[in-house]
C-alpha cells in the first residue's frame, strides 16, 4: 500500500477485511485535504479576534462617553443582524454558519439584558435575567438548533438558570417546604429531561435536541444519585430528613407519583412498543431510587454499607450500558466502581496514609484496580463484539 496507516482503527478494519487498502487511501487524501487549510483558517480566525477585541477596547475606554440609549440601539441591532444571519444560513443549508450565529445570538442576548438593566438602574436579580433570557431565546433556540455546536451551550445555560432560580428563589416558599421542593426537583428534573428526550415529536423533527435533552438527564440522574449516596454517612441528611418527613403528604406524593408513570406504561404497552426504552426506564427508576433513599433512610456513622450501596449503583449502571452496547458508560462506570474500592481503603485504613508505608500501600492498591478495570473492559468489549 503506497500510505502507511496510522490510525488503531483503520488498522482493526482492514485486518479484519471491513474494507480495503483502496479505501483507506482515499480516507488519509480526504483527511489530509480537509487539514490542508487548517493553518490559514486558524490564522484568520485569529486575526478577526483581534480585530473584535480591538473594537471592544475602544468601546470599553469611551463606555462613561456612550449615551444609555446609544448604546442599547447598536446592541439591538447586532442582536438584530446577528439573529438574520443565523436564520438565513439556516434557510440556505449552512449549518456551520447557522449555528454559530445562534451561539453568537444566545451570548448577546443575555448581554443585552445586563446592559438594558445597568443603563435603566434595574434592581431585578441574575436569576431574573436569566430566567427573561430562557424566555426570549426558546423560540429561537428552536428554529435554529441543528447540531451540538448550540444545544449544548443551551441546555448548560438552562441547568444553570434552574440552579441559580433555586438558590435565589426559594427563600420565598415557607422554611417546611424549601428543602422538600429542592429534593423534589432533584429527583424529577431527570426523568423530565429524558422524558422530553424520549417524545416522538422532538426524535422525529429535532433530534438532536431530543439526544441532548436525554443525554442531560440521563448525566444529571448519575451525579445527582452519586452525590446523594456519597452524602449519606454520619447522617447528613438529618435535618432534611425530619423536613421530609414534616410535610403531610410528601411521601405519598412521591409514591403515587412513581406508581403511576409505572402502571401508564404498563396499560400502554410503551415498553412493548419501544423495547430500547426499557433499559432507559430502568436506569431512571434506579437513579430515582439511588437519590431519594439517603433523604429518607438513615445508616448511621458507618462508611461500609453506604459505599457498598454505592457500588452497586454503578455496578447496575454499568450492566445496562452493556446492554445497549454503550461502552463509555461501562468504561465510565468500572473508573469509578475503582475509585470507590480505593476510597474505601483510604476511609478504613486512613491513618496508615499519614505515613510512607501507607502511601505505597495506596499507591500498590489503585495501579491493582486500574489493571483489573483494564481488563474487566477490555474483556466487556471483546464480548460486545462477539
Amino acid at each position: 500500500m503506497a500510505m502507511a496507516i496510522k490510525h488503531k482503527k483503520l488498522k482493526e478494519w482492514i485486518a479484519a477485511g471491513l474494507i480495503s487498502a483502496a479505501q483507506v487511501e482515499s480516507i488519509h487524501a480526504y483527511e489530509e485535504d480537509r487539514k490542508g487549510g487548517r493553518f490559514g483558517r486558524g490564522l484568520v480566525g485569529l486575526s478577526v479576534f483581534a480585530i473584535l477585541v480591538g473594537v471592544l477596547s475602544i468601546v470599553a475606554a469611551n463606555w462613561n462617553e456612550i449615551p444609555g440609549g446609544v448604546k442599547i440601539s447598536v446592541h439591538a441591532l447586532l442582536n438584530a443582524a446577528v439573529g438574520f444571519f443565523a436564520v438565513r444560513a439556516c434557510g440556505k443549508g449552512k449549518a456551520v454558519w447557522s449555528e454559530g450565529g445562534a451561539v453568537a445570538f444566545l451570548g448577546l442576548s443575555f448581554t443585552l439584558i445586563i446592559l438594558i438593566g445597568q443603563v435603566f438602574q434595574l434592581t431585578g436579580s441574575v436569576a431574573d435575567a436569566l430566567m427573561f433570557w430562557i424566555v426570549i431565546t426558546l423560540p429561537f433556540f428552536l428554529l435554529i438548533t441543528r447540531s451540538y455546536m448550540t444545544a449544548v451551550p443551551w441546555m448548560l445555560a438552562f441547568l444553570a438558570t434552574i440552579c441559580v432560580v433555586l438558590s435565589d428563589k426559594i427563600e420565598l416558599l415557607p422554611d417546611s417546604y424549601r428543602s422538600p421542593f429542592a429534593a423534589g426537583l432533584g429527583a424529577f428534573l431527570p426523568l423530565a429531561l429524558m422524558a422530553d428526550g424520549a417524545v416522538e415529536f422532538f426524535r422525529r423533527h429535532r433530534s438532536v435536541l431530543a439526544e441532548v435533552s436525554l443525554k442531560a438527564g440521563l448525566v444529571l440522574s448519575a451525579l445527582l444519585a452519586s452525590a446523594s449516596m456519597a452524602m449519606w454517612p454520619a447522617n447528613q441528611f438529618g435535618y432534611l430528613r425530619e423536613k421530609l418527613l414534616s410535610v403531610p403528604g410528601g411521601l405519598s406524593i412521591l409514591a403515587v407519583g412513581v406508581a403511576a408513570i409505572s402502571a401508564h406504561a404498563v396499560l400502554h404497552g410503551f415498553y412493548r412498543a419501544k423495547p430500547e426504552m426499557r433499559h432507559a426506564a430502568r436506569f431512571a427508576f434506579l437513579g430515582l431510587f439511588a437519590f431519594v433513599a439517603p433523604l429518607m433512610i438513615p445508616l448511621g456513622h458507618g462508611h461500609i454499607a453506604p459505599a457498598l450501596v454505592f457500588i452497586a449503583y454503578w455496578a447496575a449502571l454499568g450492566w445496562l450500558a452493556q446492554s445497549m452496547q454503550h461502552m463509555r458508560i461501562v468504561s465510565v462506570a468500572i473508573a469509578v466502581i475503582a475509585f470507590r474500592i480505593f476510597m474505601i481503603y483510604v476511609e478504613v485504613f486512613g491513618s496508615l496514609m499519614d505515613t510512607g508505608l501507607g502511601l505505597i500501600c495506596g499507591g500498590g492498591v489503585m495501579l491493582a484496580l486500574i489493571y483489573a478495570a483494564r481488563r474487566v473492559n477490555k474483556r466487556l468489549r471483546g464480548k460486545v463484539a462477539a
